[in-house]
C-alpha cells in the first residue's frame, strides 16, 4: 500500500499554557512503514486575558466552560488561519488536542477546550478533536497518545520521552507508556516566583543545591507508587504538589528548582531503566542543566533531536492521529493505556458548505 498525505496540521495546547504549537505536515506510508515531512511551525502565544481563563477554567460553571470553549475554539481558528496565510499552505485535515481542564478516567471522561466544530467551521478545515475519550469509555486512560507516533514515527529508539507540561514514556519493549510526573508545570511555577516566565537553560536551577528533606517529601508522592497504566490531571498539582513546596518556602527558590530537577531525572532514568537509545523532546529538552543531570543518571544514549522536532513532536503526533482517524486506522494502542480494546478516536467535525 502506498500513500501520500496532502498537508496535516497537527495543533498542541499544554497544561504548562506557554503558547499554542502549530505544525505543518505530510505523511507517507509506504512498504508499511510510515515517515513524515514537517512543512512548518510555529508556537504562538496565548494572550494573557484568555490565559487567565483558561487557568481558572475548572473553577467555572458549566455555561461559562461552554463559552470558554468557544471563545478558545475562536482563537485557535484565528492561529490557524494567520499561520496558513503566512505558508501560503491550504491543508486537508486537522487534528488538534485542546487545553485540558479535567482528566479523570476512573470518573469515566477527560475534557479539552477548543472547539472542533468551531475550528472546522471557522477554518473550512475538516477537524478531529476529542482524542481521549472513546479510549476511557472502554476502560482506558486515554493516556498518554503520543506511542502510537513513538513507534510508527520514531522506531530507532527504545524510549520515548517527552518533556512538556507533564513528562511522559514511551518504552517499546515492555509496551508500556504513563506520565512521569509534572515536568514544566511544575519547573515554571518555581521561575515564575523569581520573576521569570521560566528557567532558560536551567540558569536558576544550576545555581542551586539540593534540598534533601524536599527530596524525600517528592518521593513519598502517592502518584509514585501506582503501577501503570496511570495519568495525571491539572487539578493535582495545586492538590498534592505545590503543598510540598510550601512546606520549604523559606529555602531558596533556586534550590527547590535544583532539588525538583534531581527528583524528576531520577524518576525518568527508573523509568527507562535498561533503554539504549532515548529520544527526548519538549520544552524541557532544552533546559541544558536538565539534560545534564539526566544524562548522569542514565547509562543510554539519550538524544535531543533538531530543535523544529524537539518542539514539534507532539503536534505532529496529533497530526499523525488525525490522518489515522481519516484512513480508519488504529490511533490508540489499548496496552498502552489498559483499555480493552484498540481504537480509531476522535470527534470528526466538517465545515459547513
Amino acid at each position: 500500500m502506498f500513500l501520500m498525505t496532502k498537508i496535516i496540521l497537527g495543533i498542541m495546547s499544554g497544561s504548562s499554557l506557554d503558547g499554542l504549537d502549530i505544525g505543518a505536515f505530510k505523511f507517507n506510508f509506504s512498504k508499511n512503514v510510515w515517515a513524515f515531512e514537517i512543512i512548518a511551525f510555529k508556537t504562538f502565544a496565548i494572550h494573557e486575558k484568555l490565559k487567565s481563563q483558561l487557568i481558572i477554567a475548572d473553577k467555572l460553571e458549566k455555561t461559562e466552560l461552554n463559552e470558554l470553549d468557544i471563545l478558545y475554539g475562536k482563537f485557535i481558528s484565528e492561529c490557524i488561519i494567520e499561520f496558513t496565510n503566512e505558508h501560503n499552505l491550504n491543508p486537508e485535515l486537522i487534528g488538534v488536542h485542546g487545553h485540558t481542564v479535567f482528566h479523570e478516567p476512573k470518573k469515566g471522561f477527560s475534557l479539552q477546550l477548543g472547539n472542533g466544530k468551531v475550528i472546522a467551521e471557522k477554518t473550512k478545515i475538516t477537524t478531529v478533536s476529542d482524542f481521549r475519550n472513546e479510549d476511557i469509555q472502554k476502560g482506558g486512560q486515554g493516556a498518554p497518545l503520543v506511542p502510537i507516533g513513538d513507534n510508527l514515527l520514531f522506531k530507532d529508539y527504545d524510549a520515548c520521552i517527552n518533556l512538556g507540561g507533564i513528562a511522559n514514556v514511551t518504552l517499546k519493549e515492555s509496551k508500556v507508556a504513563f506520565d512521569i510526573y509534572y515536568c514544566n508545570r511544575a519547573l515554571n511555577y518555581l521561575a515564575n516566583k523569581l520573576g521569570f516566565e521560566y528557567d532558560k537553560n536551567g540558569s536558576l536551577s544550576r545555581k542551586g543545591k539540593n534540598n534533601k528533606e524536599l527530596l524525600i517529601e517528592l518521593n513519598r508522592i502517592k502518584y509514585l507508587k501506582l503501577k501503570g497504566p496511570k495519568s495525571l490531571n491539572n487539578q493535582d498539582f495545586e492538590k498534592f504538589l505545590i503543598p510540598i513546596f510550601n512546606q520549604f518556602k523559606n529555602d531558596k527558590t533556586e534550590n527547590l528548582l535544583r532539588t525538583y530537577i534531581e527528583f524528576l531525572a531520577d524518576l525518568i532514568a527508573f523509568s527507562a531503566t535498561n533503554c539504549k537509545n532515548i529520544l527526548v523532546t519538549g520544552g524541557g529538552a532544552h533546559n541544558s542543566f536538565f539534560m545534564e543531570i539526566l544524562r548522569k543518571k542514565t547509562n543510554s544514549t539519550t538524544k535531543v533531536p533538531e530543535p523544529i522536532i524537539t518542539d514539534s513532536k507532539e503536534a505532529l503526533i496529533f497530526a499523525f492521529m488525525a490522518i489515522l482517524k481519516k484512513e480508519g486506522k488504529t490511533n490508540i494502542i489499548s496496552y498502552y493505556t489498559g483499555a480493552y480494546s484498540d481504537s480509531s478516536a476522535g470527534k470528526v467535525d466538517f465545515p459547513k458548505g
